[in-house]
């Protein structure tokens, strides 16, 4: 095998350890159902979920990076709070 090959086939077992490792991450969060069980207060009176340290309602929908899903953020204090 040439150098280039060798290099190639680096650079793309990088990228899978990468791509694995954010599908990972992902997985990891809870769903919205999940995370309303384990948050029952972190609502507010319209039943609209909000960020279980600050209680503010302000939440980011981040599609960065994943093909796979997306990942809910408190625009407040920027806690990842569940995937979807």
């Amino acid at each position: 095998m040439s150098t280039i090959e060798l290099i190639a086939y680096g650079v793309a077992a990088v990228l899978v350890v990468i791509v694995a490792g954010a599908y990972y991450r992902l997985r990891q969060l809870p769903t919205l159902e999940q995370y309303r069980a384990m948050h029952p207060t972190a609502r507010h009176g319209s039943g609209a979920p909000s960020c279980y340290k600050c209680n503010a309602s302000n939440i980011l929908i981040d599609r960065r990076g994943s093909r796979s899903g997306r990942t809910h953020i408190c625009r407040t204090c920027g806690t990842t709070l569940w995937r979807s």
